[in-house]
């Protein structure tokens, strides 16, 4: 009936230079209407709260209310997200409208402005790194290293979002029955190796990607391992090691489909120091610094302000003796490059110590990029690289170019680099997986902003014991961010932190940086900062 009184009054033309009137109309009539929704809203509601005392257990109800303002929210021109799958559709639906349910646990940004920095650390550091929530493991060893440019065959898995790097520990649980007879098979090997490869986008998505990047891998040792049977479907559960970086030479499909492959182990170039290249006389040999007895100082003895200056000390008397400027050769000196590298770590993490860093330039340029939250076609480049002082060059010019932490989908600011701690004593990122099988890499801050927190708290396989995780959104585009954890022992220290995966952020310029120190703290001006071209990232070498 009222979809006929609409029509009567626009067909009607002795009402035709009466617009004002009839809008009264239906203005009139759709109030009507929303008065007949509410008592059918209050009639719904005490339903609800009447079968809610009856049966405790249903707490996450959804009233015709919510349902009402939700499409109200989309009529009114709201974010709709273009999904093909009908479960995340239900999921995406379900979580706005528990967003500002009673059961929800949300997070002020005025709470979050006033966390300092977490001092006495009372939460024991080596929980995470031995994964505990994985359950008792068995520890297994086998051969870690391969001969360098050699040629071997061994099986290749892929992981999606994720690029393993030498040193990195790579937790997995498998489910799938082709994967978990891959893993039992390099079990029965005395190398107890595997190849990790990047799953390449383009193959899912038909978009260009650089395809030669997604050739280069990392072996993978495995460390620890449990085998459960649930339901008669064997699960694993491994802890491996990133050890060697290879480059994919060829490969075949088997018939249970996993991917036997013939590789390339490949290692850094050995290069030596622009004095011994280009030198002219004896003299200008690099120099080792050395005791009071003679003898040779490590890395871990020596410090790097107190090495770089010795160092350089040697290197500005002999460059005189070249056709370079002083200057030229600290550019390629690994001291100078490690001592302004951990400077800049430094903003990061700021109660990182030199015993921390490791000494060698490759091992110390690898351990870097798993330090910082880097997309994964720069970890790719960074990994294919044949030079460690051409990597740290990069990383240097990485890490002086990203102050603050934006959401990788819209460009909205999450934090600043300086409220980056570790919770781990592998460092502020390090790898987990959740009960799905999937991987993430997740950077630890002790404050952030523009996160929404969706759900309730649990600790079902936290991957920090004696706390509880949120899920975190993003507050403009929804995009998942990560978890917050908060303390159930009132005795930890610290309380709550947040835990962000890597591949949902991307580090940026301030824009204070650059477009002067007036720009505000609004989403507007940071918003902006997906229209601003990045600056260069990698150095002309």
């Amino acid at each position: 009936m009222e979809d006929d009184n609409h029509g009567e009054i626009f067909q009607d033309d002795s009402l035709g230079s009466n617009n004002d009137a009839a809008e009264d109309l239906i203005l009139n009539e759709e109030e009507a209407v929303e008065e007949d929704l509410v008592v059918v809203d209050e009639e719904e509601n005490e339903l609800d709260s009447s079968e809610e005392e009856e049966e405790d257990g249903e707490i996450n109800r959804i009233g015709v209310g919510r349902w009402r303002n939700f499409l109200l929210h989309i009529h009114q021109g709201g974010h709709l997200p273009r999904f093909q799958n009908f479960g995340r559709w239900r999921g995406w639906i379900e979580r706005h409208l528990r967003r500002n349910n009673d059961n929800s646990d949300p997070e002020d940004d005025d709470e979050t402005e006033n966390i300092k920095t977490p001092t006495n650390i009372t939460f024991d550091k080596n929980l995470p790194t031995s994964h505990s929530y994985l359950g008792e493991m068995e520890d297994c060893s086998g051969v870690p290293y391969q001969k360098e440019d050699s040629y071997i065959t061994m099986p290749i898995m892929y992981v999606n979002d994720f690029v393993l790097i030498p040193g990195q520990t790579l937790p997995l649980q498998i489910a799938r029955f082709n994967e978990v007879a891959l893993i039992q098979r390099v079990m029965e090997q005395e190398d107890k190796t595997f190849g990790v490869l990047t799953a390449n986008p383009a193959i899912s998505s038909g978009t260009p990607v650089t395809k030669n990047l997604y050739d280069f891998g990392c072996t993978a040792e495995i460390r620890s391992f449990r085998e459960t049977d649930d339901h008669e479907v064997t699960q694993l559960r491994i802890v491996a090691v990133g050890r060697q970086r290879f480059q994919l030479m060829e490969k075949r499909t088997q018939l249970d489909g996993n991917v036997l492959a013939k590789v390339k182990i490949i290692s850094d170039n050995d290069h030596s120091s622009l004095n011994k290249s280009l030198g002219s006389c004896r003299n200008c040999q690099p120099t080792t610094a050395t005791n009071e007895c003679g003898d040779r100082l490590s890395a871990s003895q020596f410090p790097l302000q107190s090495k770089y200056q010795h160092t350089w000390k040697h290197m500005r008397r002999n460059a005189w003796s070249t056709s370079w400027q002083p200057w030229v050769h600290r550019m390629y000196d690994v001291d100078f490059l490690r001592l302004e590298i951990f400077k800049e770590l430094r903003e990061w993490n700021g109660r990182l110590l030199e015993t921390q860093c490791p000494d060698g330039a490759t091992d110390f340029s690898f351990w870097v990029v798993t330090m910082v939250p880097l997309s994964v076609e720069r970890r790719l480049f960074l990994l294919q690289l044949q030079s460690a002082v051409q990597r740290l060059r990069c990383e240097l010019n990485l890490l002086r170019t990203s102050t603050t932490l934006h959401c990788s989908h819209c460009s909205l600011r999450i934090a600043e680099r300086k409220d980056v701690f570790s919770m781990s004593t592998s460092g502020p990122m390090a790898a987990y997986v959740n009960p799905g099988g999937v991987v993430h890499e997740t950077l630890t801050l002790y404050k952030t902003t523009s996160l929404d927190h969706v759900g309730r708290r649990s600790t079902e396989h936290s991957w920090f014991p004696g706390y509880a995780w949120t899920i975190c959104e993003c507050r403009r585009c929804s995009r998942h961010m990560g978890w917050r954890f908060t303390a159930t022992n009132p005795n930890l220290i610290p309380q709550k932190f947040w835990g962000l995966t890597r591949s949902a952020l991307s580090p940026q310029v301030a824009d204070s940086d650059v477009i002067g120190d007036d720009v505000g703290d609004n989403d507007d001006a940071y918003g902006s900062a997906m229209f601003r071209e990045r600056p260069p990232w990698i150095p002309q070498l």
